[in-house]
């Protein structure tokens, strides 16, 4: 059961959110617009440190241009999508325009996700068979 509040006035709104987050550890936080996202992820950045806050952004095109987006706003939403599939705990701030816009199944990013990092063994071979399993053409 999810419960509302309703009044709290500038970083009394992100203060919450903190507090909430310790108790409920996967939190998502809608926000009105992207502009209120970004202002309410700051706040909570302050109250929180830099624990794992995640940024699901809104596409930075209209649905019909014929643009792709930008690359880091890919990103950052595939890397929030995994991380509500594969983490424990997280506190996700968005607006209302990033939900709204299509997602990927949790099934797929279940079956394709992994993980790269920098200066960590992960084999050509392998790296090659999993892009070829998502649609990547030798």
């Amino acid at each position: 059961m999810s419960k509302r509040y309703f009044g709290l006035l500038g970083s009394a709104k992100s203060w919450h959110i903190s507090e909430l987050h310790q108790k409920s550890r996967r939190t998502l936080v809608i926000c009105q617009d992207r502009k209120s996202a970004e202002e309410t992820e700051a706040d909570i950045r302050f109250f929180c440190g830099e624990s794992r806050i995640l940024a699901f952004p809104d596409w930075d095109i209209l649905p019909f241009e014929p643009l792709s987006p930008q690359a880091y706003i890919s990103a950052q939403r595939i890397e929030s999508l995994y991380h509500f599939v594969h983490t424990e705990s997280f506190l996700c701030i968005t607006s209302i325009d990033a939900i709204a816009q299509r997602l990927l199944p949790r099934e797929i990013i279940e079956k394709l996700g992994f993980k790269l990092s920098a200066n960590a063994p992960f084999g050509v071979d392998v790296l090659r068979d999993r892009l070829l399993e998502t649609g990547y053409t030798e």
